[in-house]
């Protein structure tokens, strides 16, 4: 998915929902809270429109929230996995 396409709000809220359905509820919060931001900011930056503190600054600031979460992303990926996983491949039993 392009985010310049489909647009960075319409991006987050898939980013959002994702991470909701998985129970990455907490994930999810931070997308929501930086996620905007930081788009704005990377964009800017790319255009040489502002230094680059601000954007290590937000980067920062979700990276610490993201760090303080338990469970950590991958456990919660690897238990939805395994409540999905017979809906996306084809166990065969001995």
């Amino acid at each position: 998915m392009d985010i310049e396409e489909v647009g960075i709000s319409n991006y987050l809220k898939e980013l959002i929902a994702i991470l909701e359905k998985i129970g990455a509820d907490n994930f999810a919060r931070i997308v929501d809270r930086y996620g905007e931001e930081m788009w704005r900011i990377y964009v800017a930056l790319g255009k040489g429109e502002l230094e680059e503190e601000p954007f290590y600054n937000i980067i920062e600031k979700a990276d610490n929230e993201y760090w303080t979460i338990n469970p950590n992303i991958g456990e919660l990926l690897e238990a939805y996995f395994v409540k999905i996983h017979t809906e996306i491949i084809d166990v065969q039993e001995d």
